[in-house]
């Protein structure tokens, strides 16, 4: 990572200081490299030691993982770090345990975000390509004034020539941060497998 780091030094600087700056799909991968790297670091229960080891390999952003940037114009908001971890599996199972309360799985996905100064840097990894390559922040999921965008995996929206985009407010870090737990739960809910704080 240190050897990344360094290389991309250059470039983020300017994207930490919201700053003009031209952003060519090597710099893009490179960066959602770095961001999935610093996830698999501080995330590794739910990222499994074979993608560790794939990363390390090839220094390259990998399947399920999907990571958004954006430029941030903080005002009051002071979170700097939010990690949300999740499981994801069409055959839910418990796992075993002698108390009487059931007991999930570990989790196996998250929704992360990281902040260094103007650079908003929002990661999500999954089992699934579904949640992974098909997830976005538009209505109705999230309404942001400002532009979060998907540099991983590419999907051909022009940035390259255009940075920064709309600048985030603290509503958007904030929605962007907690849109797909606050959805998950709502699902979650839906089929019986949480309950609701005012039912409790």
């Amino acid at each position: 990572m240190s050897i990344l780091e360094k290389r991309l030094k250059p470039i983020m600087i300017p994207l930490m200081r919201g700053r003009k700056t031209h952003l060519s799909d090597s710099k893009l991968e490179a960066i959602a490299t770095w961001a999935i790297l610093k996830v698999m670091v501080t995330m590794n229960r739910s990222c499994k030691a074979a993608q560790r080891r794939e990363m390390k390999k090839k220094q390259k952003p990998l399947d399920f993982w999907a990571v958004f940037i954006g430029t941030y114009n903080r005002k009051k908001w002071m979170q700097e770090w939010g990690s949300t971890p999740f499981r994801l599996d069409p055959d839910f199972k418990f796992a075993p345990g002698r108390t009487k309360r059931r007991r999930g799985w570990p989790a196996n996905a998250h929704a992360t975000t990281q902040i260094l100064n103007k650079l908003f840097i929002h990661v999500i990894h999954g089992p699934d390509h579904g949640i992974v390559d098909g997830w976005k922040f538009t209505p109705p999921r999230a309404r942001l004034s400002g532009n979060l965008i998907k540099i991983w995996p590419p999907t051909g929206v022009g940035v390259r020539e255009h940075w920064p985009q709309a600048r985030l407010t603290d509503a958007d870090a904030f929605a962007a941060t907690y849109t797909l737990q606050a959805l998950l739960m709502h699902l979650a809910e839906q089929v019986g497998l949480a309950v609701p704080l005012s039912k409790l």
